[in-house]
């Protein structure tokens, strides 16, 4: 992955996955969503579109091929939200279908025993019933942007795009209807535990960092 000043949604840059890499971030007990309310929101630029796009989330494959924790992607053209917990599955999914090389906001939040989807700000399907579930890690997991998705066929799958604004808010949500998604950067407030901007700076050492 790599910075871009091409393509970006706000600030001086975006992610920009290639389809053949992603980050990665060491575990933090701070992105496993639990039980309790929780907002999930990104920007996305799609330049290619696969059966596997993973957006973010944390968990890694393990001898069968799957994932342990949660993910936030787009799976065959359909918004998912995916959890894995050593034992058994959940996939949470709408019908959506994004047009390549446009900019869109994606958010998925939880409220209390609902689950809704949103793209610019516009639910997409009904809401998805998360009744009792756990989206928290079943191990020490590491934290993942744009890859590293593991499936049923075992195979790792990149995105192939750009990110932008990425930000995960827990023990709340944020929105429980319709909304306008935001017209600047996200700033920072008490519920969130994740905030990447997509955006660079040099440090003192000379070297470029995302921010």
């Amino acid at each position: 992955p790599r910075l871009s000043a091409l393509q970006k949604k706000f600030g001086n840059a975006a992610i920009n996955l290639n389809g053949s890499s992603y980050l990665s971030a060491p575990p933090t007990e701070d992105l496993d969503l639990s039980t309790g309310n929780f907002t999930v929101d990104l920007w996305l630029r799609l330049t290619v579109n696969q059966v596997y796009n993973p957006l973010l989330g944390v968990g890694d494959g393990n001898a069968s091929g799957r994932t342990t924790g949660w993910m936030f992607g787009i799976i065959s053209n359909e918004l998912t939200m995916y959890r894995y917990d050593g034992t058994a599955e959940t996939r949470q999914s709408v019908a959506w279908t994004p047009t390549l090389n446009t900019w869109y906001h994606l958010a998925v939040v939880r409220d209390g025993t609902a689950l809704r989807f949103f793209v610019d700000g516009v639910q997409q399907g009904v809401d998805q019933d998360v009744s009792g579930l756990d989206f928290s890690r079943v191990d020490d997991e590491a934290f993942y942007v744009g890859g590293n998705f593991w499936v049923e066929a075992g195979s790792q799958y990149n995105l192939n795009g750009y990110l932008d604004e990425i930000r995960i808010s827990k023990r709340t949500a944020r929105w429980t209807g319709g909304f306008s998604p935001a017209t600047a950067a996200f700033e920072n407030d008490g519920a969130i535990v994740l905030l990447l901007h997509g955006d660079s700076e040099w440090d003192a050492s000379g070297h470029n960092r995302i921010l």
